[in-house]
């Protein structure tokens, strides 16, 4: 009989350790709640001085696709933000992958664009991050707008003020107050670089490295950006599908076990070692 119960309590902790430790997958499709994105509208062809536009963001489309395009007037979206509801069990986490998969909705026209960039985003300072904006498409032409900006990680037009891309609240106006440009300020680290052709394919972006330091902690997650500051290409303009299929960003992770299952583990341990000196 108590061999009995020794090998039930022994057997229950290292079953409820492989439960707790079981890989989980988690799919974010940047919906606006388990997700957000934006674009950041140049509207000065690439030049340095964006002054006169650098104040207009575009959030995703009512499909939640967000812009890119290459860095150009008009139509000029060199910059799509996402940043994603990490799941409650991932801090700690082993990141076994994570995929960003996408596809192009073409809605100008033109070839492909290779060198499509994805990059970490970094705005230091704890709690500190960029919000998506009020801006649309067609009031690009109109700015400020609230949110994020090409000077600004979070701008109130009300108020005048807001949180520049290196974390510090800044006095406006929206095109002098912040001298920091996010291309130059939060544009950290290069994650991967891939191909979108203008005819839907598929792109696959490997953020593996992202996700894990974000699960460790050594990285806040302001989210990642897909880029086309250095792409090669003709295209008028992508919109970025993060919906159907299996697009969208996918964590493949395993999070660490829960405390309840640790202490039935060490039970477990103890109560083999009682049986060995019982015999």
């Amino acid at each position: 009989m108590k061999k009995t119960i020794l090998w039930t309590f022994v057997v229950g902790a290292f079953v409820g350790m492989s439960t707790a430790a079981s890989a989980a997958t988690v799919r974010i499709t940047f919906d606006g709640t388990n997700g957000v994105s934006s674009s950041l509208w140049d509207g000065t062809n690439g030049t340095v001085d964006q002054n006169t536009f650098g104040g207009s963001n575009t959030g995703a489309d009512p499909a939640h696709r967000a812009y890119l395009t290459l860095p150009r007037e008009n139509d000029g979206y060199p910059i799509a933000l996402y940043r994603p509801v990490l799941p409650a069990d991932f801090a700690g986490a082993i990141v076994n992958s994570a995929t960003f998969l996408v596809r192009d909705a073409n809605f100008n026209g033109g070839a492909g664009t290779s060198n499509i960039q994805a990059r970490r985003v970094n705005v230091p300072g704890a709690n500190v991050t960029w919000d998506p904006g009020t801006g649309t498409r067609g009031t690009r032409f109109s700015p400020p707008h609230n949110g994020a900006q090409m000077f600004w990680s979070d701008f109130d037009v009300a108020a005048n003020n807001g949180i520049d891309w290196a974390g510090n609240f800044q006095n406006g106006p929206w095109n002098g107050g912040s001298a920091t440009d996010f291309r130059t300020t939060a544009l950290a680290d290069l994650l991967d670089a891939q191909t979108l052709d203008g005819n839907g394919t598929q792109a696959s972006f490997n953020l593996t490295t992202l996700a894990q330091n974000w699960a460790s902690g050594l990285w806040q997650n302001d989210g990642f950006a897909l880029s086309t500051l250095n792409a090669v290409g003709n295209t008028n303009g992508f919109q970025i599908d993060t919906s159907g299929g299996s697009r969208g960003l996918t964590l493949d992770y395993t999070p660490v076990p829960e405390p309840a299952s640790l202490f039935l583990l060490a039970l477990g341990g103890g109560l083999t070692l009682l049986r060995r000196r019982s015999r």
